[in-house]
C-alpha cells in the first residue's frame, strides 16, 4: 500500500506491479497460513476498492489472530478457521479506533477443513 502510495497512487497500482507487489523474503508461519500467498492474486482489486473508498489496509499481529481465531469460537458456532477469521483479528488491531457505539461488520470467510486446536487463554 504505502510502495503503491509511493510510486504513482494506490488506484491502478497494477501498471506498476513489480514496483507494488513480490513474494514474502524469508520464511514466514502463522496460524492464519492462508493468507500467506507469495503475491496475492486479487491485490489490485483490493488496492482498487480501498482507494475508491477511502480505506486502507490493516496490519494484525500474530497475537491478534490467535485472539480472534479463539474469540470466534468462544463466542459463535460458527466453525471458522483461522485464515477465516483474520478479519476479527483486523477489527482487534484496530480497536482503540472504534468508538464503542460503532458498529462493525466482520465477515467469517474459511470452515476448518481438519481439528485444530484453540489456542490456551
Amino acid at each position: 500500500w504505502d510502495r503503491a502510495k509511493a510510486t504513482g497512487g494506490t488506484r491502478n497500482a497494477g501498471s506498476r506491479w513489480d514496483e507494488c507487489m513480490w513474494p514474502w523474503e524469508g520464511e514466514l508461519t502463522s496460524l492464519a497460513d492462508g493468507i500467506l500467498d507469495d503475491e496475492t492474486y486479487d491485490w489490485v482489486a483490493v488496492c482498487n476498492a480501498m482507494s475508491d473508498s477511502g480505506g486502507s489496509p490493516v496490519v494484525a499481529s500474530e497475537q491478534h489472530v490467535v485472539e480472534a481465531y479463539a474469540l470466534a469460537h468462544r463466542t459463535t458456532d460458527i466453525d471458522v478457521s483461522p485464515t477465516g477469521s483474520a478479519g476479527l483479528a483486523g477489527v482487534l488491531a484496530m480497536r482503540d479506533s472504534i468508538a464503542d457505539d460503532e458498529r462493525v461488520v466482520v465477515v467469517f470467510s474459511g470452515v476448518r477443513r481438519h481439528f485444530m486446536a484453540l489456542p490456551n487463554e
